[in-house]
């Protein structure tokens, strides 16, 4: 696939979260702004060659104690690759953490809470953290979304095995 079909795919995948998102009992916020950031993660390349790709041994020591890496801005497939690590983590491994979490603590997740890390000066309150419960799916949902998740990857894998012959 090329980048414009890259694209276009990562903005239907927006476009129909935003349309999910806009029904009163879903709520995707959270969701939407760790898919905006996983889209716009800025990919770092290990500097190889500079001008004309001859370094001179002081030049090549000096790029080596620096690291020397470039910044670039994602492509559309990183982007969309991103996002789908987003869509798996959040939609099949996070669940699947809280069921694992229930059976290992004897405990129901509505008495699962998530804190966020902090560090010594702020106060912990429960407000600052979440139910595992909210995050919680049945069986078939779990089963219908990792279904679903593995036929799209299938699919694009397929689009791009046959654009790169």
């Amino acid at each position: 696939m090329n980048n414009e079909e890259w694209r276009a795919l990562y903005l239907y995948l927006l476009e129909r979260l935003a349309q999910i998102q806009s029904s009163p009992e879903i709520q995707l916020d959270e969701l939407m702004d760790e898919i905006q950031i996983a889209a716009s993660v800025r990919i770092h390349d290990q500097v190889e060659e500079v001008g004309n790709g001859k370094f001179e041994r002081s030049q090549l020591k000096l790029l080596h104690e620096l690291d020397a890496s470039t910044t670039r801005s994602s492509t559309a497939q990183e982007a969309f690759i991103n996002v789908m690590s987003v869509l798996s983590t959040r939609l099949t491994e996070v669940p699947e953490l809280i069921t694992q979490l229930e059976t290992k603590l004897g405990r129901r997740s509505s008495e699962i809470i998530w804190l966020p890390d902090i560090d010594g000066s702020e106060v912990v309150t429960r407000e600052l953290g979440f139910v595992a419960q909210e995050l919680q799916i049945s069986d078939s949902e779990h089963q219908e979304i990792k279904s679903v998740l593995s036929n799209l990857e299938r699919l694009i894998r397929q689009a791009s095995d046959v654009y790169t012959r």
